[in-house]
C-alpha cells in the first residue's frame, strides 16, 4: 500500500467543523465519538485535509496513497474511497461542504482546517505556581460577584446552544419518524388510507434532500396502536424529530390532522388541520412534507401528482399486502397493483409495486424465475418510462439484475441512482449491500447493510440481512448476535431462524442449527429452503439417514410444485454426494437461481 507522509510533532490532530482528525491514532472523530473509516479512504482524507482549499489531483492521490504494486482499479478504487469519506462526514456532492469535485482534475477539501499540535510532555513550559493565600484571597473576593454573573451568561448560553444542538446534530444529518397515522374512522376496511398515509409521508420525506433521514415504514408501523412516550420513541429510534396524525374518511371527504415534535424537549414545532375531499389527498400530503421541510429548515421543491383517487387507493391497499410478505398477501398486492394500472396505464408508482411484488415473489416464494422475473422486468420498465426519477422502480430494476441477470456492475448503477433519489430508502440499503456481495465488497455491503438499519432500527427482516452479511463476511459470532436481534423482533419470522441456523451451522454448533432450522420449518412448510437447511445440518452433523429422508421430502415437494435445484444441490453436498451436487448446481445456473448469487462467499 502507498502511505501518505504526515509530519506530527507531537501529538497532531486536525480540526474541522465538528470533526477531528488524529493523525497519531488514525482515528476521525466527531463530537467526541469515534467513526470507523477504513485504511484506504481515511489516506484519503488525511491528504485532503493536509491539504485543505488546494486542488489535489487524481494522479496525486494515485501515487501517495496506492502502491505501484497494488493490481486493482484505481478509478472504481478512488470512487469507493471518496463515497466513504464523504458517508463518514455526512456530506453531500452535490452541495459539499467539505469535499468538492473538479470533475476530470481532483478534488479540493474546502472547509476550514485547524492544526492542533499537542507539545509532548517534555516539552512543556515549566508549572506556574499558585498566587500566594493572601492575594489568592483579595483575588476571590473580587471575582465572586463577577463569577455569579459569568455563572448565569453561561447556563443561558448553554440553554440556548442544547435547544440549537437538538435541531442541528453533530453530523449535519437531521433524522425524523413518521408514526403511524391514527384511523379516527372507526371502520377496519379504512385501514389501508391511514397506512398508506403513513408511508406515503415516509417516501415523501425521505426523498427530500441528502440531509434528511427518514426512518422506513417497519420500524414506524411497530408504534401502530402503542402508547409512548415520544421521548422514549426519539430514543428507541435514534431521530430529532416525530411527525404524527390521525386521518377520518366520511363521506368522501377526508379530515387530516399532523404535527411535528421535536424529541429533545417535546415541544409541538407545527399543527395542522385538513378537511378536503378525498381525491385531494395527495395535495395534502406535498403541503404537510412543505410545511415540515419548512419547519426543520431543509429546502423542498415538491411537485404534486394528479392522480384519481380510486386508483391512489388501489395501489395504497396494494402497498399494505405488499408489506406483510406471505404468499398470499404478495398475490393480493398484485391484484389491486393490476387494478391499478388497468384504471391508469399511466400511473408510474402502481408499476413500480407490481415490480416489487415479482421480484418478491420470484426470490422467496414457488414462482419459478423465469416466469416471475419476466414480469417483474416489464412492470419495472414501464415505471421507468413514465417517471424516470422513481426510486422504488430503479430499485427493482436493479434486484431484477442482481439475481436474475446477474449484471452486477449494471445493477450497482441502478441502486446508486436510486439512493440519489431517495437516500432514505432502506430497501435500497439493504438490495444494494446483496448486490456488493457477488462483486467481493464485503465491507462495503455490511456499511450499506447497517446504513438500512439505521433507517429501519427496528425491521426484522434488515437486522437478519445484516446478520447475513456478517455471515458471509465469516463473522460468525457477530451474525449470531445480529440474527438473535432479529428473531427477538419478530419470533415467526421464518427466514431469521433459518439464518441463524446457518450461522450456528458455519460455527459447527450443530444443535442448536437445526433447532433453529427446524422452527424455520414449523413456521413455513412449504419452503424448500428450510427443508434443504435442515437435511443438510442433518447430514453435515453425521445423521445422513435423517438427511436422506428429508432429500426425498424435498423431491417429492418437487413434483408437486416448484422447487429450486439448488436445494437440491445443497442436500447433496450435505450427504457428500458431490457428482449429484454438481449435477443439480448446473440445473441452478440453467434456471438462474438467485441463490447461486452469494455462492462464492457463502460458507
Amino acid at each position: 500500500m502507498g502511505s501518505v507522509s504526515v509530519h506530527v510533532p507531537g501529538k497532531s490532530v486536525l480540526r474541522f467543523a465538528r470533526f477531528e482528525l488524529d493523525l497519531e491514532s488514525a482515528e476521525l472523530r466527531r463530537a467526541g465519538r469515534v467513526i470507523h473509516l477504513q485504511g484506504q479512504p481515511f489516506k484519503v482524507l488525511i491528504l485532503l485535509a493536509t491539504h485543505s482549499g488546494q486542488v489535489v489531483t487524481r494522479q496525486q492521490i494515485q501515487r501517495e496513497v496506492w502502491s505501484s504494486d497494488t493490481f486493482v482499479d484505481f478509478e472504481q478504487g478512488l470512487n469507493f474511497c471518496i463515497r466513504q469519506v464523504r458517508e463518514a462526514l455526512s456530506d453531500d456532492a452535490k452541495q459539499p461542504s467539505y469535499i468538492e469535485t473538479l470533475p476530470r482534475r481532483g478534488y479540493r477539501f474546502i472547509a476550514p482546517v485547524e492544526r492542533i499540535d499537542q507539545v509532548p510532555e517534555a516539552a512543556k513550559p515549566p508549572t506556574v505556581l499558585p498566587a500566594p493565600p493572601r492575594a489568592r484571597s483579595r483575588l476571590l473576593m473580587i471575582g465572586v460577584p463577577a463569577f455569579a454573573v459569568a455563572l448565569l451568561l453561561i447556563s443561558a448560553a448553554y440553554a440556548v446552544w442544547a435547544r440549537w444542538r437538538q435541531a442541528n446534530p453533530s453530523n449535519g444529518r437531521i433524522m425524523l419518524a413518521v408514526l403511524p397515522f391514527e384511523n379516527m374512522s372507526g371502520d377496519r376496511e379504512q385501514q389501508y388510507l391511514s397506512d398508506g398515509m403513513t408511508e406515503e409521508m415516509i417516501t415523501q420525506l425521505g426523498r427530500l434532500h441528502p440531509r434528511l433521514g427518514v426512518i422506513a415504514r417497519t420500524s414506524a408501523m411497530r408504534y401502530k396502536g402503542v402508547k409512548k412516550d415520544i421521548g422514549e420513541i426519539g430514543r428507541d429510534l435514534g431521530v430529532n424529530y416525530v411527525v404524527e396524525g390521525s386521518l377520518r374518511l366520511a363521506g368522501g371527504r377526508v379530515r387530516i390532522t399532523a404535527q411535528l415534535i421535536q424529541v429533545g424537549d417535546r415541544t409541538h414545532l407545527w399543527a395542522e388541520s385538513y378537511d378536503r375531499d378525498l381525491r385531494d389527498i395527495l395535495a395534502v400530503q406535498g403541503e404537510v412534507a412543505r410545511a415540515i421541510a419548512h419547519q426543520i429548515s431543509i429546502h423542498v421543491d415538491t411537485q404534486e401528482r394528479e392522480v384519481d383517487s380510486e386508483i391512489y387507493q388501489l395501489y395504497l391497499k396494494g402497498r399494505y399486502f405488499w408489506n406483510k410478505r406471505s404468499g398470499e398477501s404478495l398475490k393480493r398486492a398484485a391484484e389491486y397493483f393490476e387494478q391499478a394500472v388497468a384504471k391508469d396505464p399511466n400511473y408510474a408508482p402502481a408499476y413500480a409495486g407490481l415490480a416489487d411484488t415479482y421480484t418478491v415473489l420470484g426470490f422467496y416464494s414457488g414462482l419459478p424465475p423465469q416466469s416471475a422475473y419476466s414480469k417483474a422486468r416489464a412492470a419495472a420498465r414501464r415505471a421507468l418510462e413514465l417517471d424516470a426519477k422513481l426510486a422504488d422502480a430503479h430499485t427493482s430494476m436493479a434486484a431484477i439484475m442482481i439475481d436474475y441477470d446477474w449484471d452486477w456492475l449494471a445493477a450497482e448503477r441502478e441502486y446508486q441512482l436510486a439512493l440519489e433519489l431517495n437516500p432514505s430508502n432502506a430497501t435500497a440499503h439493504m438490495w444494494y449491500a446483496s448486490c456488493l456481495v457477488p462483486l467481493g465488497r464485503l465491507d462495503e455491503a455490511i456499511m450499506q447493510a447497517k446504513r438500512a438499519l439505521e433507517l429501519d432500527p427496528l425491521s426484522p427482516l434488515i437486522n437478519t440481512s445484516l446478520g447475513l452479511h456478517l455471515y458471509y463476511a465469516h463473522q460468525y459470532p457477530q451474525a449470531v448476535e445480529q440474527h438473535r436481534k432479529a428473531v427477538a423482533l419478530d419470533p415467526a419470522m421464518g427466514v431469521a431462524h433459518l439464518n441463524l441456523g446457518r450461522a450456528y451451522e458455519a460455527m459447527g454448533r450443530f444443535p442448536e442449527a437445526i433447532a433453529e432450522f427446524q422452527k424455520a420449518q414449523d413456521l413455513d412448510h412449504q419452503s424448500s429452503s428450510t427443508t434443504a437447511a435442515l437435511g443438510h445440518a442433518y447430514a453435515w452433523s453425521g445423521n445422513k439417514d435423517r438427511g436422506r429422508e428429508l432429500l426425498t421430502d424435498l423431491r417429492q415437494h418437487a413434483e408437486r410444485e416448484f422447487v429450486s435445484a439448488y436445494d437440491v444441490a445443497l442436500l447433496y453436498v450435505g450427504l457428500g454426494q458431490k457428482d449429484q451436487a454438481l449435477e443439480w448446481l448446473q440445473k441452478a445456473y440453467e434456471e438462474r437461481s438467485g441463490r447461486l448469487v452469494s455462492l462464492k462467499v457463502d460458507p
